[in-house]
């Protein structure tokens, strides 16, 4: 873990592009009163790369992409995703983490969320 994170906020780096993939999976309710508002399900993967990161221990030499330790996930810089004029967010929730981060073999970093 101190290889990963040794220093990593203390070194300055790039501005980091994020791509989002955002799929609505259920709209599950709309209200056309005066407040016009609607509850969505969505399905949400971002994808970006960030140059702070020693990830040599996570990318493999194949195409499959590594899984990131979930216990390690909570320390790195990830984005915020922000929906202007929202009531309220709330990730589902189960028993298991319903997030995971995926690294492929180029250092790109993968996080799906429900």
């Amino acid at each position: 873990m101190t290889l990963l994170i040794q220093n990593y906020l203390n070194v300055p780096g790039s501005p980091a592009h994020v791509y989002l993939d955002l799929s609505v999976m259920d709209v599950d309710r709309v209200d056309d009163g005066i407040m016009q508002e609607f509850s969505i399900q969505t399905y949400i993967i971002e994808q970006w790369v960030d140059e702070r990161l020693n990830l040599s221990t996570w990318v493999q030499s194949d195409d499959v992409n590594s899984l990131f330790p979930t216990v390690l996930a909570k320390d790195i810089w990830t984005p915020d995703l922000v929906f202007d004029n929202a009531k309220r967010g709330v990730l589902f929730g189960l028993s298991l983490p319903n997030t995971q981060i995926r690294v492929s073999r180029t250092g790109c970093l993968y996080r799906s969320s429900r």
